[in-house]
């Protein structure tokens, strides 16, 4: 294979490429107006979740966030934390997380967030001496939160 030939097939192959990403950006674009989708992205691009399981776990959050009628983008930002973790999560945890989620946070407000979702039952803290570990409550919807 001559070097021209090389080349043509690579412009070949970088056109094709250049295709296959405008239509998957465009298919993001109109799965963003989703807001179960738009939170899948959200739970893959922050904390690394497999696509699938960020489906999953979105389906569940937007039930779940429908339940909590003062829900703003803090508590949704906590439910998504939680919902990434396999185990619990302290408050400090918690409040750093959210913050690099969101770029602030206060301690203050994600423990007036957690009060009010464990009022509801979403979440559920759990004391061990001066520690506290935030939980969000597996099963709470038709499907359950996938652990894994």
């Amino acid at each position: 294979m001559s070097s021209d030939d090389t080349l043509k097939r690579v412009e070949e192959l970088l056109e094709y490429i250049v295709r296959k990403l405008e239509r998957l950006e465009e298919l993001l674009t109109t799965l963003s107006n989703d807001p179960t989708y738009a939170m899948a992205v959200e739970l893959t691009l922050y904390f690394s979740i497999p696509v699938q399981r960020a489906v999953k776990l979105a389906r569940e959050l937007v039930i779940l966030l429908k339940g909590v009628p003062e829900s703003d983008p803090i508590t949704k930002a906590i439910l998504e934390v939680l919902a990434s973790s396999e185990s619990g999560v302290s408050i400090s945890e918690l409040t750093r997380r959210v913050r690099r989620v969101r770029g602030t946070a206060s301690r203050r407000i994600i423990s007036e967030r957690i009060k009010l979702l464990e009022s509801r039952g979403i979440v559920e803290v759990v004391r061990s001496g001066n520690v506290a570990k935030v939980y969000l409550r597996r099963g709470l919807t038709h499907g359950s939160l996938d652990s894994g």
